[in-house]
């Protein structure tokens, strides 16, 4: 099939790598996130800040999965 669209293997390699050091970085920063929410006294500002942030990084890994 990757012969079909011309689609060399080490494109979709490539794309896979990329993909992966994406995610693990959103992931990664979830973890930092998590671990501040639960740990530190935070204002509200910073909560909401975090919050939103979590939201959002949440949804992007969804995009890629």
């Amino acid at each position: 099939m990757a012969d079909d669209y011309e689609i060399k293997n080490d494109e979709k390699a490539v794309l896979d790598l990329i993909n992966n050091y994406r995610k693990e970085k959103l992931i990664n920063r979830k973890k930092e996130i998590i671990n501040s929410l639960n740990g530190e006294e935070l204002s509200s500002q910073e909560l909401a800040s975090l919050e939103k942030e979590l939201q959002d990084l949440i949804i992007e890994l969804a995009k890629i999965k």
